[in-house]
C-alpha cells in the first residue's frame, strides 16, 4: 500500500468518526427524549437477549459441558453427592443450582443452557447498567448510545461468541464477580465522598465477599479476583485506621458464607475434594503433555510463555477482541492524569492480572479461560470515560469499533436468528429427543457412554464413573488402581470385569469426532460382546 493510500484510509476513517460523533452531538442534546430511552434501553435489551438465545440454541455440545448437567442430574434424581457418589473436577456450586433447575423440568441442556443464557444476557445488562449509572452527568441519550455501542461490542467479540451461553461454569461466577466489582465501584466512590465516618458503608464488603466466594463455588480460580477486592479498601481508607481492616475482614467473612457450597463438600470429601480441584488439573496438564510427545505437536500452550503468546495471538487475530483492547487502553491513556486518585479505576486494573492468575493456572489455556477479560475491559473503558475531557471523541470510537465488530459477527448471529423462534429446530431438544429415543431402546438398563447427557434425557441411568465423560477417562491409566478406587474412576484394565458385574444395556459412542480415540476402548468391548449396532 503506497503512502497516499494509507493517507486516504485514514482520512476516510476519520471522517466516520467525525460524522458519528457529529451524529449523536445534534440527536444527544435534547433533553426531551430522556422519556423514551427507557424504551430504547428495554428494546435494546430484548434483542441482545434474542440474539444470545438464537446463538445457543443453534450450537452443539461441547463435551465439557456433559458433567456439569450430568452432576445436576445426578443430584436431583438419585440423591448422590459429587466427590463422596461420583468424580467431579470443579467446585460444586453450579450443579447444585442444576440439580434445582432438575427438579422442575426433564430437558437437562435446556435448562443448563438457558441459565448460562440469562447470566450472560445479564452480564450485558450489567455493563449497559454501568453506563447509564456512570455517566449520569451526560445527557440520557448519549448514555443509552455509549451503553448500547458498549455491549454491541462486547457480544460480538469472538471470546463471547465462543464462550457465553454453554452449560459450563464460566457465565454464572463471570456475572457474580462483574456483579461484585460494579458494586465495588460504587462503594469506593461513596467512602471518598463521605465527610464523616465510613462506618455506615462498611456493609457492602460483605456482599461483595459473599457474591466473590460464591462466584469461587461455580469456578475455583475466581478466588484470586478477591485480593482485588480486599487491597482496594486502602485505596479509599488509610491502612492503619480500623475501618480499612474491618472493611478487608468482612469481605473475607463473607467469601466463607458464599463458598459454603464448597466447603460443605471439602468436608463431606475431602480426599476426593481435593483431588477433583487440584489434582486432576496435574493429570490433566500430564495428559497433555503425553498427547503432545506422542504426536509431534508444538506445546506452547503448556508454558507462561506460550499462554501469553496465544493470548496475544487471540486478540491480535480476531479484530473484535482487539477493538475492545485497543479502546479500553485509548480510554485509559485519556483518564491517565486521574489515575493516581481514581480509586475505582485503580480497583478494576487490579481485577485484571487477579483474572489473569486465574486463567493462566491450568494448562493447557483455553479459549474461554480469558473470557472474562473482555466484559472486565468493557468496564475499565466506561469508568475511564468518566474522566475523559473530550468524552465525544471516544463515544464515536466505540460506536465505529461496535459497527466494525458486529458485521464481523453478524453470520454468526443471524444463523442463531434463523432457530430462535423455532423449537424444533433448538440443538438442545434435539438432544432431549435423541435421550427419548435412547431410552426406548434400552429400558431401565444403563448406558455406558462418554457423553453421558444424552441418556440422562431420557431418563436412563449411566455409570457414576463416566459421569465426567472422557475428562475422567482420560486421566484414570495415570492414577494407581487404589487412587482411582478412591475417586471413583475406572481405567480400561478394570472396566471389563465392572462390566462383567454391570453389563450396559447399552453403549453409546460416535457424538464427538474429538472423543473418536477415546472411545476405541468402548467399540472394541461393543464387538466383543456382540452388540447390534442402532443409528441415532
Amino acid at each position: 500500500m503506497s503512502i497516499r493510500n494509507f493517507v486516504s484510509v485514514r482520512d476516510v476513517v476519520r471522517d466516520v468518526v467525525r460524522a458519528i460523533v457529529s451524529a449523536m452531538s445534534i440527536q444527544l442534546r435534547s433533553q426531551r427524549l430522556s422519556a423514551w430511552a427507557w424504551g430504547v434501553v428495554a428494546l435494546v435489551l430484548a434483542l441482545l437477549f434474542v440474539l444470545v438465545w438464537g446463538l445457543n440454541m443453534r450450537r452443539g455440545l461441547n463435551h465439557d459441558e456433559h458433567q456439569f448437567v450430568a452432576s445436576g442430574a445426578l443430584i436431583a434424581r438419585e440423591g448422590l453427592l459429587p466427590y463422596r457418589d461420583f468424580p467431579y473436577f470443579h467446585v460444586p456450586a453450579l450443579s447444585f443450582l442444576y440439580a434445582l433447575l432438575f427438579r422442575a423440568t426433564d430437558y437437562l441442556l435446556l435448562a443448563a443452557r438457558s441459565f448460562s443464557i440469562l447470566c450472560s444476557w445479564l452480564t450485558l445488562v450489567l455493563i449497559f447498567g454501568a453506563a447509564l449509572a456512570w455517566l449520569r452527568h451526560q445527557p440520557a441519550w448519549w448514555r443509552v448510545a455509549i451503553g448500547a455501542a458498549t455491549v454491541v461490542l462486547l457480544m460480538t467479540t469472538p471470546s463471547f461468541l465462543h464462550a457465553s451461553g454453554r452449560a459450563w461454569n464460566h457465565d454464572f461466577p463471570i456475572l457474580l464477580t462483574l456483579l461484585a466489582a460494579v458494586g465495588q465501584v460504587s462503594w469506593l466512590k461513596r467512602v471518598q465522598r463521605t465527610a464523616d465516618s465510613p462506618r455506615r458503608l462498611l456493609w457492602w464488603p460483605l456482599v461483595a465477599g459473599v457474591l466473590v466466594g460464591l462466584a469461587a463455588s461455580a469456578r475455583l480460580t475466581f478466588v484470586v479476583a478477591g485480593v482485588a477486592f480486599v487491597l482496594s479498601a486502602f485505596l479509599v481508607l488509610p491502612w492503619r485506621t480500623r475501618q480499612a481492616w474491618f472493611a478487608g475482614g468482612l469481605f473475607c467473612a463473607g467469601g466463607i458464607l458464599g463458598a459454603l457450597p464448597a466447603l460443605y463438600m471439602l468436608g463431606v470429601a475431602p480426599a476426593q475434594f481435593v483431588f477433583g480441584n487440584l489434582r486432576y488439573a496435574q493429570l490433566n496438564t500430564a495428559y497433555y503433555q503425553q498427547a503432545v510427545a506422542g504426536s509431534g505437536a508444538s506445546g506452547a500452550a503448556m508454558t507462561l510463555g506460550g499462554k501469553l503468546a496465544s493470548t496475544a495471538e487471540y486478540i491480535v487475530t480476531q479484530p473484535g477482541n482487539l477493538l475492545l483492547v485497543l479502546l479500553a487502553g485509548y480510554g485509559l491513556w485519556r483518564a491517565r492524569r486521574h489515575l493516581r486518585h481514581a480509586a475505582e479505576l485503580l480497583f478494576l486494573l487490579l481485577l485484571v492480572p487477579c483474572f489473569l492468575v486465574g486463567a493462566y493456572a491450568p494448562t493447557p489455556i483455553q479459549l474461554q479461560y480469558i473470557y472474562l477479560l473482555f466484559p472486565l475491559l468493557a468496564l475499565i473503558f466506561l469508568a475511564a470515560l468518566v474522566y475523559d475531557a473530550r468524552p465525544r471523541l471516544s463515544a464515536g470510537l466505540v460506536a465505529t469499533a461496535a459497527l466494525i465488530s458486529a458485521i464481523l459477527a453478524v453470520p454468526r448471529y443471524v444463523e442463531g436468528l434463523q432457530v430462535a423462534f423455532v423449537p424444533p429446530e433448538w440443538f438442545p431438544l434435539k438432544v432431549h429427543a435423541r435421550g427419548e429415543y435412547l431410552g426406548d431402546l434400552v429400558g431401565q438398563g444403563p448406558v455406558l457412554t462418554l457423553a453421558p447427557t444424552y441418556p440422562l434425557e431420557g431418563h436412563t441411568p449411566i455409570y457414576p464413573e463416566f459421569v465426567t465423560g472422557v475428562l475422567g477417562w482420560r486421566v484414570a491409566p495415570l492414577l494407581t488402581p487404589d487412587e482411582r478406587r478412591q475417586v471413583g474412576l475406572v481405567a480400561l484394565d478394570e472396566l471389563a470385569a465392572d462390566l462383567a458385574v454391570r453389563p450396559p444395556r447399552g453403549i453409546l459412542t460416535g457424538l464427538d469426532d474429538s472423543d473418536a480415540e477415546e472411545e476405541a476402548p468402548l467399540l472394541a468391548y461393543v464387538q466383543a460382546q456382540g452388540y447390534v449396532p442402532i443409528p441415532l
